[in-house]
């Protein structure tokens, strides 16, 4: 535990333990017996108390007065309950003075004979509980100051600090409020705070755009390449200063401008461009940005390394091809596509986490761009236990057209699941390629929708004699719209004189609506 939660918790304690020694501490209301039946005498009655008097068993009672008296079981004379102090007064004037003398005085509690002490301690439990309530005094004279001192007896200076924490519910509201204000000021604080330092940030990053776009642009249209390869250090004090260029937040700003100019920039001003940031030493801070455990930066040094063409951290950036955050992956693969000598695709083969339709597109148009210059490898795209690489790899064959690995993908498809055989065969039908009449037949037959649509597609294009006999033993056993327009319209493209047959012999209304969608050429591509 810290030094500063040590502290806290002894205060804590503190206050516990002063809140307990006052808890403990009991209010005395009588001193003496005096002072207890003063109060009595004042208050009239309390409940729950009542009096009597006993008579020894011994005692001749006179016959006159068995009518107040009652003989207990053991033969002890005793009165009848008495209920206020002035019945008590009354009563005790009453008796004669062989009564008097002889009768012993007794507290009753709740109708049970009890102590003088026990009947103190009993009012006093109710005066703390706020069960009764002490009578103002009448009639109060010099000489009972001192009595009534004696209602509020001397407490030591030491324990007022305590007092108000006394009632815990007090105190835990008191603990409560504090804490809130506390957290809700030190919000306030930092809120501000961070606020100022945000407002000072963005106004230097305004400053130094200014500073940094004169500069730059002067380098561009007033040097050449190899003037700016060899810019000696004295004349880069001249563009940027020195004090500048140890400023961090001056060099992100300068590298964000590089790299925007770059993607707006073509042909000799990229060059210079990238020329520049290697001479200004900006590749270290990429360098350390790839090395962090934040992604966002990982991801910022990443778009540096691509955008400058910087090869000589490939090393890092296959570090991160396999990268549980998606951003991070994604761009590393991107990074490696574009600045590797060859298009290999290998390091897809081995990725744990799918390919999803974005990351797909992202490498489509980079391998597009890339392929008619650099050598593509993607057999080992097929191999891949990941489904979601190997139907990439399907795609990626249809869209730059390598007709040479159709056969491959083909053999595949005998073992592949549904969803491969849709790209599969999309691909052998937009490349042309005969001979998979048997896949297309098999495939128009499964129960999977989306396969079974595909396969008939492709028949119209690639079947053959078995395929026109397959649709039309489909067309008779299925009766579904969609379905059939699919059919008829495969038929159409593979004989035109079977699908003219097939019409005459059916006079149903879709099958006529249909054929006459499919002549009508203003609906062609409808």
């Amino acid at each position: 535990m810290s030094f500063v939660g040590k502290r806290i918790l002894g205060v804590l304690l503190i206050l516990i333990f002063g809140s307990t020694t006052a808890f403990c501490q009991e209010k005395t209301y009588f001193s003496d017996s005096t002072s207890f039946f003063e109060f009595l005498s004042n208050q009239e009655q309390v409940p729950g108390l009542k009096f009597r008097f006993t008579l020894p068993a011994n005692f001749q009672l006179p016959a006159k007065d068995t009518a107040i008296w009652n003989r207990a079981d053991l033969g002890m004379w005793y009165s009848n309950s008495i209920d206020s102090i002035s019945q008590l007064k009354k009563f005790r004037s009453g008796l004669d003075s062989i009564l008097a003398s002889s009768a012993n005085f007794q507290y009753l509690i709740y109708d049970e004979p009890s102590t003088e002490a026990a009947a103190s301690e009993f009012v006093s439990a109710l005066l703390r509980n706020n069960d009764i309530f002490p009578a103002e005094k009448k009639n109060i004279n010099s000489q009972d100051l001192v009595l009534l001192a004696q209602d509020s007896p001397f407490q030591p200076g030491f324990n007022v600090g305590f007092g108000y924490f006394s009632d815990f519910k007090i105190f835990m509201i008191a603990l409560i409020i504090t804490v809130f204000f506390l957290i809700a000021g030190g919000m306030i604080f930092f809120m501000i705070l961070f606020k100022s330092r945000r407002n000072r940030r963005e106004q230097l990053r305004s400053d130094f755009e200014k500073e940094i776009s004169s500069p730059l642009s002067q380098i561009l249209f007033n040097l050449s390449l190899e003037e700016i390869k060899n810019l000696p250090n004295e004349e880069i004090e001249i563009y940027f200063p020195a004090h500048r260029l140890s400023n961090k937040l001056f060099k992100e700003v300068l590298i964000e401008n590089i790299i925007s100019l770059n993607k707006k920039m073509k042909g000799d001003f990229k060059d210079k461009l990238k020329a520049l940031f290697k001479r200004l030493g900006l590749y270290k801070i990429s360098e350390s940005k790839v090395n962090s455990k934040k992604w966002d930066a990982i991801v910022s040094g990443l778009i540096q390394i691509n955008e400058m063409d910087l090869e000589e951290f490939l090393p890092l950036v296959k570090k991160h091809l396999n990268s549980p955050n998606f951003h991070i992956r994604t761009n590393a693969a991107a990074t490696l596509l574009n600045l590797s000598r060859e298009v290999d695709l290998s390091f897809l083969k081995n990725q744990k986490y799918p390919l999803s339709n974005w990351q797909q597109m992202n490498y489509l148009r980079i391998i597009k761009y890339l392929y008619p210059t650099r050598k593509l490898l993607m057999v080992s795209l097929f191999d891949s236990e990941n489904i979601t690489v190997r139907l990439f790899g399907y795609k990626l064959v249809r869209m730059v057209g390598r007709v040479d690995l159709v056969e491959k993908i083909g053999g595949i498809a005998t073992k592949a699941s549904d969803e491969e055989k849709i790209e599969i065969l999309k691909t052998i039908q937009v490349l042309g390629v005969p001979s998979y009449t048997t896949l297309i037949n098999s495939s128009m037959q499964s129960t999977n929708d989306k396969l079974s649509r595909q396969a008939i597609k492709a028949a119209g294009s690639l079947g053959d004699k078995s395929s026109e006999k397959m649709i039309l033993e489909l067309l008779a056993q299925n009766r579904r719209f969609e379905i059939k327009m699919l059919l008829m319209e495969s038929l159409k493209k593979l004989n035109y004189e079977s699908f003219k047959t097939y019409v005459l012999n059916e006079e149903d209304q879709d099958t006529q609506a249909i054929y006459h969608h499919l002549e009508d050429p203003l609906l062609s591509y409808v």
